[in-house]
């Protein structure tokens, strides 16, 4: 096993572009390692904060840039957790964002079930995938066409989008990105990522909006909002216009986040869930986890972030 550099090849997933892994770091400040043994690579970014080494997985282990049996991954992650510790890589790693999920939880990971849902394209005509959507799916599909709700798709529209989308997170009191970071990434110099934004509007009104990703396997739904106002199809209206054209495309698979359950399950998660599931969605089980190869520092580093917390109170 060993670190070696990074070089893009436009075959990788799209959470392994460089505008992309940019994006991610933003947040997090790290130096990016690529891991490999044979030709099995994992990516992640290390933070130096202080005293503590923390890891962060932009993306489970790929073998040829495809996803690992259950048993190859155990066997993998066995080596890499020896590789860490023997140079003192990291103190703990945490979980990616959902867009892959590992299919099995380590010894001294802290884990829970987190499945991905997605919509399977590439067996599907355009005809079984929208009789696949609840039966209130087709009909405020069908509602929003009929009132002349009109999408468009372009990076022209990013202005729109992004009004939307941050008026829907703060009615929401939710964290958003910036307005510069994710213009950063619609434009970005490098030319390796795929970038969809499509807008539907309503007698010139923006009525939704949402922002993608793809590569050539798969699409993933990344930011995405409605006004409080809209035709009650027009959001769905939006996706289903995306699924059709990532099926005329050639990608497989519509990757629409997260499924969690447990005491990861909020009201809103639940929601969330249960509005992507009605596009005829299936869900990839698998979890996500906090793995911890240094407990004294892991410890210690969540005592000093409840600490903070409360003095910011």
């Amino acid at each position: 096993m060993e670190i070696i550099p990074f070089k893009y090849d436009d075959s990788y997933p799209a959470s392994l572009s460089k505008t992309f892994i940019d994006y991610l770091n933003k947040e997090v400040n790290g130096k990016l390692f690529i891991i490999q043994e044979g030709d099995v690579i994992i990516p992640l970014l290390i933070r130096k904060k202080s005293i503590f080494n923390i890891g962060y997985f932009v993306h489970i282990p790929l073998k040829n840039l495809s996803r690992l049996n259950v048993e190859e991954e155990k066997r993998f992650l066995i080596y890499f957790e020896l590789f860490c510790k023997r140079n003192n890589l990291v103190d703990f790693i945490l979980p990616p964002i959902h867009i892959e999920n590992f299919q099995h939880v380590p010894t001294n990971a802290k884990g829970y079930k987190l499945g991905i849902i997605s919509v399977k394209l590439r067996e599907k005509s355009n005809d079984e995938l929208f009789d696949s959507f609840k039966p209130i799916y087709r009909r405020h599909i069908r509602n929003a066409e009929k009132s002349n709700v009109e999408i468009k798709f372009g990076q022209e529209y990013f202005d729109d989008f992004y009004t939307i989308y941050s008026e829907k997170l703060k009615q929401e009191n939710a964290v958003f990105d910036s307005y510069d970071t994710l213009k950063k990434m619609v434009f970005n110099d490098n030319n390796d990522l795929h970038v969809q934004c499509g807008i539907a509007y309503l007698e010139g009104r923006i009525e939704a909006g949402i922002l993608n990703f793809s590569d050539s396997r798969n699409a993933y739904y990344m930011f995405g909002g409605s006004s409080r106002n809209a035709h009650n199809g027009s959001f769905r209206l939006l996706h289903w216009e995306l699924i059709k054209k990532y099926k005329a495309m050639g990608i497989e698979k519509y990757q629409l986040g997260a499924n969690r359950e447990g005491e990861m399950l909020t009201d809103k998660h639940q929601r969330l869930a249960s509005f992507k599931m009605g596009f005829g969605s299936e869900i990839q089980e698998g979890f996500h986890f906090i793995w911890v190869f240094n407990s004294l520092k892991f410890h210690l580093y969540q005592f000093l972030l409840k600490l903070k917390t409360k003095i910011k109170r």
